[in-house]
């Protein structure tokens, strides 16, 4: 499959911009600051959220047969965007399975930020990607709707025109 120059871009852009978050995330973690990783690991969530969904949409914007309306790239973006499923500052503070032990070390304690980071953004993009096909399933329904429209006024015309000279 040939991509665009656009969606090429794209993907090099979230490559830097993962890039950059690790960077970043590894300047935290020199300073041995636990809520500084925390903030580094959610920003960096945030931020591959916002590259995967310019990459969406310049994937969808090249594809000349089913490109995304604008409403459809708003509600994209939004279901991306849902918050609601990340437990909040005062969340992460509080005692639960997933809380930090006393015993975890900053390396464990990233390791499971990690983890759950990871498993986030695969509950997000399993939803979004559900929608997308939810989407393309009426856009096909649709576009069948109107080709057997388009199909069968052509069949009326033919048998009309051809109804003179079989006579």
């Amino acid at each position: 499959m040939c991509y665009s120059k656009t969606f090429s871009e794209k993907i090099k852009k979230m490559r830097a911009n993962m890039h950059k978050d690790v960077d970043k995330l590894c300047e935290h973690l020199e300073s041995n600051r636990e809520d500084q990783v925390k903030l580094a690991v959610t920003e960096m969530e945030d931020h591959v959220s916002e590259d995967m969904l310019e990459v969406v949409k310049a994937h969808c914007q090249d594809q000349e047969s089913a490109p995304l309306v604008h409403e459809e790239l708003q509600e994209l973006r939004r279901r991306v965007r849902c918050k609601d499923q990340r437990p909040s500052d005062s969340d992460l503070k509080t005692e639960g399975p997933q809380a930090q032990q006393a015993e975890e070390t900053l390396c464990q304690m990233v390791y499971r930020l990690f983890q759950e980071m990871l498993q986030r953004l695969k509950e997000t993009w399993e939803k979004v990607w559900a929608w997308v096909k939810e989407k393309m399933a009426h856009l096909y329904s649709a576009m069948e709707y109107v080709w057997n429209m388009i199909y069968s006024v052509f069949s009326s015309v033919s048998h009309s025109l051809l109804s003179p000279l079989q006579a």
